[in-house]
């Protein structure tokens, strides 16, 4: 009887996902679901009254709560349904919750999604055995569904792209994403994984939650351009000022299993062509966040402008090597060398526009300290600190130096190489 239900599975029509849901909870004799590999709900079976309050939210959302996700991540859920073929069974452990017993569906190495059960405890070895079975004759389904949605992620990510980058037919795409009245601010989500399955999957679930994004007024147009998630999100909801920003923020750019995303909102764009600057000034900020140069997980352009202005400056000095020009070169490689402080104490003194006082409690020490400092450093090099051109030249310089350092910008070896 369970073999023939299996068979039967295959016969059912390629849409039919709800019809093949209740083919498979005959089989395991429990209310399921049949979810995507970023836990969006693609169908569900009859009987869900037997279910939890877990499992309301996550057919009335058609995606399961982030706090149960959450929870399934810490307990290595996802891990398995990425490593495994074999049902899992997860104990009921989070109030609310019935336990469940969940099956991949993979599709060579590739995994599809999964179908979890709700059942009373551990269900009989045949019936587990059936369960897996099902998730085979499944995985063409979900293949066919995934070529359609494949061809419909392709036209978005066209029509994003068109409207980020300014390209031609940038207002057809826009009208047909729903872009129809601003203010908006474009989004990029960065996520950093050694694994590359990992870091794709995040990259879909973020997607996923950036086009419901809470608050829009219609369903944000969100698409993966090369390695970055961009949304177009209604520009209130996340302005600086707003009570909701920081809190949702935090929220999408947490680390995720093994993977931590980074969350860049570019600035306000009021007409459709303002997008294309607003994705500039969102990957801008996103590189801040993932070279280190800003020590967050998220960030809004309309805070970090002036490290983006530096960063720049950075880029273009070092490419141009203006930091091997004049003493400050010198200066270094004494520093180096002789394991002194003299670099940071120039740079800490011409930052406070000659104060003692105020340098000197950048550095934690004494005023008396910093004097002598600034004595010596002159007896190694020669600077004319009177000179405001000098004083802008060094500061340009030793901007390039941090910056330059930090971010990974060219050195004067890898030029000549």
């Amino acid at each position: 009887m369970l073999a023939e239900s299996v068979t039967g599975l295959g016969v059912a029509e390629a849409g039919d996902l709800f019809e093949v849901a209740d083919a498979i909870a005959g089989i395991i004799d429990a209310p399921v679901t049949i979810e995507d590999r970023t836990s969006r709900v693609l169908a569900y079976s009859t009987r869900q009254e037997c279910g939890d309050e877990a499992r309301v939210a996550t057919i009335m959302g058609r995606h399961v709560p982030d706090e149960v996700n959450a929870h399934y991540r810490r307990h290595g859920v996802f891990h398995r349904i990425a490593q495994d073929k074999r049902p899992i069974y997860v104990p009921a452990v989070v109030e609310g919750t019935k336990p469940r017993l969940v099956v991949p569906v993979h599709a060579g190495g590739d995994v599809l999604g999964s179908i979890w059960a709700i059942v009373p405890g551990p269900v009989p070895a045949e019936r587990a055995v059936a369960f897996a079975t099902a998730a085979d004759a499944t995985a063409l389904h979900l293949l066919r569904r995934r070529a359609e949605a494949d061809r419909e992620r392709l036209v978005l990510t066209d029509m994003v792209a068109r409207v980020l980058h300014g390209k031609a037919g940038a207002a057809d795409a826009a009208r047909l994403l729903g872009l129809s009245a601003g203010p908006w601010r474009v989004i990029a989500v960065g996520v950093r994984c050694d694994d590359t399955d990992e870091a794709e999957t995040q990259r879909l679930a973020v997607q996923e939650r950036l086009s419901r994004f809470p608050g829009s007024r219609l369903r944000s147009p969100a698409a993966v351009i090369g390695s970055v998630v961009y949304g177009i999100v209604d520009a209130e909801p996340v302005a600086p000022a707003s009570r909701r920003h920081s809190e949702w923020l935090y929220e999408l750019g947490e680390t995720a299993g093994r993977a931590t995303q980074f969350v860049a909102v570019g600035g306000l764009a009021a007409s459709v062509p303002e997008l294309a600057a607003s994705r500039e000034q969102a990957d801008d900020t996103l590189e801040l966040l993932m070279s280190g140069l800003i020590t967050d997980s998220q960030a809004v352009h309309d805070d970090v402008w002036a490290k983006v202005v530096l960063r720049r400056v950075a880029l273009a000095a070092s490419t141009a090597l203006t930091a091997d020009i004049g003493p400050l070169r010198h200066l270094v490689n004494h520093d180096r060398e002789c394991r002194t402080s003299y670099v940071p104490t120039l740079e800490a003194w011409l930052e406070e526009m000659g104060d003692p006082k105020a340098a000197a409690a950048r550095l934690h020490i004494h005023p008396n300290t910093l004097r002598h400092r600034m004595r010596r450093l002159r007896d190694v090099v020669e600077l004319q600190l009177d000179s405001p051109d000098i004083r802008s030249a060094l500061l340009l310089q030793l901007t390039a130096l941090r910056y330059g350092a930090e971010s990974g910008a060219p050195t004067k070896e890898d030029h000549q190489a």
